[in-house]
């Protein structure tokens, strides 16, 4: 399912030079139109001075769009940087998060309610969705896309960097091409719904390699 998946996101997005994607829902005839990242995403930073008797949660935001999640805490003493940033889901409840390094390998991903008040470093941008703009879903998948890749990544490496790492301005100020809000809702929960199902499959798929794991150990001495 995951190749199909990748099949369907070279057909539903506009490869270069075209402005309509080769397969659309019925109903939707207009052309996408380019904007910037930045119409529809703002960085925040809610600034956190990290003290030394207090704990604080910390975050890792995984390659190949593998998500947000939380890598347990740290007394503020045991912290380097005193400057942080706060994760803030009460005043941005759509929270975009990147790694300046990873995100050419997919380490970008939207924060999950359990990771709300988390503290991030500043290779850690935190990015607020405006929902009128963008949908939610949307994004997540032309982030999966070869022109998104080539666009928001490759045109904003410096010529001669051993090691990629992309600033916020520049990425926010990245252009690609977007339906209207309508049809990003309609193409967002299609990979949703289907993100879902590869998931359930992928969990079926690890308690049978664990059941397999038991049998073999029972029927081989």
């Amino acid at each position: 399912m995951k190749e199909q998946k990748k099949g369907y996101l070279q057909k539903m997005f506009p490869k270069k030079g075209a402005k309509v994607p080769e397969l659309r829902f019925s109903g939707f005839a207009d052309d996408w139109e380019e904007r910037k990242l930045s119409s529809g995403l703002r960085e925040y930073t809610d600034r956190v001075i990290v003290e030394d008797d207090k704990e604080y949660y910390q975050i890792s935001v995984r390659n190949n769009f593998g998500g947000i999640t939380l890598r347990g805490s740290k007394m503020g003493n045991k912290i380097g940087r005193k400057r942080q940033a706060k994760i803030n889901l009460t005043k941005y409840p759509q929270t975009l998060i990147f790694t300046r390094q990873t995100v050419e390998q997919g380490g970008i991903g939207w924060v999950d309610k359990y990771c709300d008040g988390a503290i991030v470093t500043e290779n850690m941008p935190t990015i607020s969705l405006d929902t009128s703009v963008f949908s939610k879903y949307f994004p997540t998948n032309l982030f999966q896309t070869r022109i998104f890749y080539k666009n928001a990544i490759l045109d904003n490496v410096e010529g001669g960097s051993a090691q990629i790492a992309i600033h916020e301005s520049k990425f926010l100020s990245s252009t690609l091409l977007f339906p209207n809000l309508d049809e990003q809702e309609k193409i967002g929960q299609f990979f949703k719904q289907l993100d879902d199902t590869i998931d359930l499959h992928q969990r079926k798929l690890d308690l049978l390699k664990e059941q397999k794991k038991g049998f073999l150990q029972k029927m081989f001495v």
